[in-house]
Formats: structure tokens, sequence, C-alpha cells
């Protein structure tokens, strides 16, 4: 008998909860405001080099630094050539597979 009428509780309740919520169930209304030309970003050669220095650029100096992002890159291509040396390719790793065998869709 209370499996009847549990269903018809339980969304009676809900119902009531949510009427009875203090929060507003109204969606408010959003105003569009289109943006300034103060806040985009220059759209001309010298915005892309602006943002080409603040990306590159020594936080300490301001200066772009050419011999030390040409030592970074030789040190981050000597590090990936030793990492490539380690591959499993090379490496003496025996592997026995343990399934499944069957997945659907694989052939």
């Amino acid at each position: 008998m209370v499996s009847k009428f549990l269903p018809l509780v339980a969304v009676v309740a809900v119902a009531l909860i949510w009427s009875a919520s203090p929060f507003e169930n109204e969606v408010a209304e959003i105003t569009y405001s289109p943006r300034t030309i103060d806040q985009d970003i220059n759209r001309e050669a010298d915005g892309a080099a602006e943002i080409t220095r603040m990306l590159l650029a020594d936080v300490e100096t301001g200066e772009i630094n050419t011999q030390g992002l040409s030592e970074l890159r030789e040190n981050v291509l000597k590090y990936a050539a030793s990492q490539a040396r380690f591959s499993t390719k090379d490496a003496d790793i025996s592997w026995q597979e343990m399934g499944p065998d069957n997945v659907g869709g694989r052939t």
C-alpha cells in the first residue's frame, strides 16, 4: 500500500519545496553592451609585437634575451633527444598481453 503512493508523495514534496524556495525562479534579463576600442587589444602589427614581447621578454628586465632563448631551445632539444633514446622500441621490455581480445568493434 505504501509503495503505491510513494511516487505521488515524492512529486508533491518536490513541488512544494520548489515553490517555497527563497530563490527567484525568474531568469534575469541580460543586456548587451558592446566593447569599446580601449578594451580590445590593438589589432595592428604593434599589438602583435606587444604580445610577442610579453611572451618572450625577461620578467625582471623586460628585454628579449635572444641568446638566452637560443640556449633554452638547445637545452630543450638535447633533453628531447635524450628522452627519445629511452623509447619503448629500444628498451628491453617484455610484454605479455592479457586480454580481452574480443572487444567489439576492433579487428
